[in-house]
């Protein structure tokens, strides 16, 4: 996790700007500022922006489930979607958060051609989508693409080992602390009142590999000392300081 002053710096940041994918259009500048179409020629943005369809989905939708077939590329536009994986017991966990100008669920194309985990809409969330045999003209017409993805793959490896590290070094505070200020970089500028997450309690406990009692155990403890505050369905930041403070393994200014 980032140290104590970036992730300060990074959420102060937010207060002084949105990040335009999660308001705009699909547009050609959209294309070439998200993480699968970045570098490509302006010839290449504009024949992916041609071939592709916009779906908008309502808060709960499956975009898609685990283990079916991959039929699209997905690039998200606006709102948030979470991906979850499931063992056969059903047991679940949120394996990453896709925010503006993500894909989700492409990778599957070459690997072998199945979902590996099912994405769920957080918030109404718009995507723009590819069909599976359309992108990979697509990636092998503009080698630029196969690059960006062999990029993503190496990032979000990264992600993995760094999450298996906090898992096995670090406390459950530290954990759901890393969790909220993982989402919350990604998220709009706060509102009055701090930055409020669409994220439930069950969503937290995923992220930091904890049970839900004690993810309700944690944030009931920092909800009395104001640095935190949690509803049904969302939880909202309000003292990113000492969050960031937990997060690094400093104690809080309680």
């Amino acid at each position: 996790m980032q140290n104590y002053g970036e992730a300060v710096a990074g959420f102060v940041a937010l207060a002084q700007t949105r990040r335009a994918m999660n308001a705009a259009p699909l547009t050609p500048a959209v294309l070439a500022g998200s993480d699968l179409f970045r570098g490509l020629p302006a010839r290449g943005t504009g024949e992916a922006l041609r071939q592709a369809s916009l779906v908008t989905h309502t808060r709960g939708t499956r975009i898609f489930s685990q283990g079916a077939p991959v039929k699209h590329a997905h690039l998200l536009l606006r709102g948030r979607v979470k991906i979850v994986q499931s063992n056969a017991q059903g047991e679940q966990v949120i394996v990453r958060l896709i925010r503006p100008g993500e894909t989700f669920g492409t990778l599957g194309l070459y690997v072998d051609g199945l979902y590996p985990a099912e994405a769920v809409a957080l918030s109404e969330a718009t995507e723009a989508r590819w069909h599976a045999g359309t992108f990979t003209g697509l990636v092998q017409k503009y080698p630029e693409i196969a690059l960006n993805l062999v990029r993503l793959v190496c990032e979000r490896l990264q992600e993995a080992q760094a999450r298996l590290r906090e898992m096995s070094t670090e406390r459950v505070e530290q954990r759901v602390a890393n969790a909220l200020l993982r989402f919350a970089v990604r998220e709009k500028a706060p509102e009055r009142g701090g930055l409020r997450l669409p994220l439930s309690r069950r969503d937290i406990a995923e992220l930091a590999g904890t049970t839900m009692y004690t993810a309700s155990r944690v944030l009931t403890a920092w909800q009395r000392a104001g640095i935190a505050s949690s509803g049904r369905a969302n939880v909202t930041i309000l003292r990113p300081d000492a969050l960031a403070a937990i997060s690094s393994g400093r104690p809080s200014s309680q």
